[in-house]
């Protein structure tokens, strides 16, 4: 990949506060990536998490004011119901089409699309592929000094036109790039790092029964590859199991594991479990779901409130030189 400036975007940059971090090795989205970002996930299922280590590091730029962006962390999402129970809905609503994520004919870079979805969560930030749909949960700004974003929304940065979004350009860090051809040219991957595993769930409320949902598919750029500057998710509570930590071991938990898990919530969110096997399954258990769900909806305050302590760990992140 050929790293050169752009004028837009060096502007944006040495007109903010974080001039220092960012006005070196990136380069606008080409060809070659965007052909890299619609890879058919059925025949190469390494790339779910080679396009979500991609995608964060990057920058988003909107001329003609030259509002700029940076994905600090982001969970991506497989198009069909194949490769992921979790993907995004195209129904109609009241009989009229919803905006979405996925490329129309005309776009600026082949078959991407960034956009700003508005569901019940709130403004939602995508990029999305034929392939995929990757949702930003953490961002900056970087043209003007702002408090960061975590969680599902995100307001600073709105593209919520078809006109924005065609402006819109796409810039992707070497770094990031290098990380993700290596991931690609591993068939055999099956998480975008070897550490903090549990942090590469995707916070999800439904369908914890489905196999999908143990993806470990959510990334974090390196400014934000840490433990206090991550968004919170509701998995460490949901599906830790002791001290494992390969996908694998979510499937399957135990009743001493549920005592841990029941220690960490107050008595009313309780699971409450009846299974006389010593081993309980996650996967394929709707039972079992039915109480995640309801637990996971429950902490969803929580988590957002939790992810307000993280936005001090960004910001002196962000002023380090």
């Amino acid at each position: 990949m050929i790293i050169s400036p752009n004028a837009s975007l060096y502007s944006s940059i040495v007109s903010g506060p974080y001039r220092e971090r960012f006005l070196k090795n990136y380069a606008e989205l080409s060809d070659q990536v965007s052909t890299f970002l619609n890879q058919d996930w059925l025949l190469q299922p390494q790339m779910r998490f080679a396009c979500s280590r991609l995608l964060v590091g990057a920058t988003l730029l909107l001329p003609p004011s030259d509002e700029s962006i940076v994905v600090n962390s982001a969970e991506i999402y497989g198009r069909t119901r194949s490769v992921d129970s979790h993907r995004q809905s195209f129904k109609a609503r009241r009989g009229a089409s919803m905006r979405n994520s996925y490329p129309p004919e005309s776009t600026t870079y082949c078959n991407i699309w960034p956009t700003t979805i508005n569901d019940s969560d709130g403004n939602k930030l995508m990029i999305g592929s034929k392939t995929f749909n990757i949702l930003v949960t953490s961002s900056m700004r970087l043209d003007k000094r702002c408090d960061p974003e975590l969680g599902p929304t995100t307001n600073s940065f709105m593209l919520d036109t078809d006109e924005k979004s065609l402006n819109t350009k796409i810039f992707i860090k070497e770094t990031a790039w290098a990380a993700a051809t290596t991931l690609a040219d591993d068939p055999t991957a099956n998480q975008i790092s070897s550490y903090d595993v549990l942090c590469q769930l995707r916070q999800l409320r439904t369908k914890f029964h489905h196999e999908s949902t143990c993806t470990l598919c959510r990334a974090s750029s390196e400014m934000t590859d840490d433990v206090t500057s991550r968004p919170y998710t509701a998995a460490p509570y949901l599906l830790e199991a002791g001290e494992k930590t390969k996908a694998k071991d979510f499937m399957d938990t135990n009743s001493d594991n549920i005592d841990s898990i029941n220690n960490k919530l107050p008595k009313s969110k309780v699971l409450a479990l009846n299974e006389k096997d010593n081993n309980i399954d996650i996967i394929g258990n709707s039972g079992l779901n039915t109480q995640l769900e309801k637990i996971a909806n429950q902490l969803a305050s929580s988590i957002a409130k939790a992810n307000k302590s993280v936005k001090p760990t960004i910001i002196a992140s962000f002023n380090q030189r």
